[in-house]
């Protein structure tokens, strides 16, 4: 996330406000097709414009299947497409390939689009039967601020890889877990006696201030269940967020930020259900945590942690690890750390 930049702007509007029209598939001379792909000029953008910005692009189109199944695509993994800013397709965008289908043309990519706003304008080049490797670039999508990226596709068999440069992959560490399909690919799903954790390290070894967000689904509306957070060895500093009645005296609809042990607030949301929902948390020094649900600000918890710039940190989800209490049954998508 770049420093200045609200969660509500950085990812919740690069995912689920934005409108992408596709426009009609033409002849290109290395490529044999490209398409337009328009912002439409009714969605939000946060802050006008926002530069070298990871924007989900997903659609299932007949096109984008492979040749065999009706559409322009050459290669079965998908391999043959990539983005560019302009028609000529000579120069390219670095992008990541979350998931692809190659008998129904179903394409989930994250694509960093130098200048993005309202109205903007990128292509996919797609279709060289020369190509036979991936043209993606995974870890030069998400620029150094973010220090984890796990998107958990692809609904099939459940994947846990970091896809920043720092590749800090999560690892089962409790339970069991399995795939399941969710609106960007796949995710994780808990059954209540779960959790995930990286090993610690000094790729998380920062100061505030920092941002967790995620999508998250309960399976019941009371339960409460740690979602994401950091913590040290021996679990004496970290911050993490969570939903639920956590510590005994939280409402069920509540969105809790915590430390170990010690829960200091909660922000009520309506309702506790058992929809999706984007979770985002921002926190630093000044206002504390700044919550965000579903792209809209809905309140402050004044608590500003105690997460050292000195200490060396694991990630985990589901569960807090060194208390091995409130383990979340759901399920999870996109975890981010920036």
């Amino acid at each position: 996330m770049k420093s200045g930049r609200t969660a509500k702007q950085v990812f919740f509007i690069g995912l689920a406000a934005l409108a992408l029209f596709f426009g009609t598939p033409k002849a290109h001379a290395a490529y044999s097709y490209y398409r337009a792909i328009t912002v439409t000029s009714t969605a939000s953008v946060a802050s006008g414009t926002q530069s070298n910005f990871p924007m989900l692009v997903s659609s299932t189109l007949a096109t984008f299947a492979t040749v065999p199944n009706g559409g322009h695509f050459q290669n079965a993994n998908g391999y043959d497409h990539n983005y560019s800013t302009a028609a000529a397709c000579t120069s390219f965008l670095n992008y990541e390939q979350d998931s692809y289908v190659s008998s129904t043309g179903a394409v989930v990519d994250w694509v960093n689009v130098p200048t993005m706003a309202a109205s903007a304008v990128i292509y996919m080049c797609y279709g060289d039967s020369g190509i036979a490797a991936s043209q993606a670039h995974p870890s030069s999508t998400w620029d150094a601020n973010y220090k984890g990226i796990w998107h958990l596709p692809n609904g099939t068999s459940l994947t846990t890889q970091d896809s920043t440069s720092l590749g800090d992959n999560l690892s089962l560490l409790s339970g069991s877990s399995t795939a399941a399909m969710a609106g960007i690919g796949g995710s994780a799903s808990f059954n209540g006696a779960t959790y995930f954790g990286t090993t610690y390290t000094a790729n998380l070894k920062f100061a505030l201030p920092l941002t967790f967000e995620l999508w998250y689904k309960r399976n019941t509306a009371t339960q409460p269940g740690v979602l994401l957070g950091i913590t040290s060895a021996g679990g004496n500093g970290g911050i993490g967020i969570g939903v639920g009645n956590i510590a005994g005296y939280f409402a069920a609809n509540s969105i809790v930020v915590m430390r170990p042990g010690i829960f200091t607030g909660g922000i009520t949301v309506a309702p506790g259900d058992t929809n999706w929902h984007h979770l985002a948390v921002t926190i630093d020094t000044t206002n504390g945590s700044l919550v965000y649900i579903d792209g809209s600000y809905v309140g402050t918890e004044t608590n500003k942690s105690n997460v050292s710039a000195a200490i060396n940190y694991a990630a985990f989800t589901g569960a807090w690890v060194y208390y091995m209490s409130s383990y979340f049954n759901g399920l999870t998508d996109e975890l981010r750390i920036s």
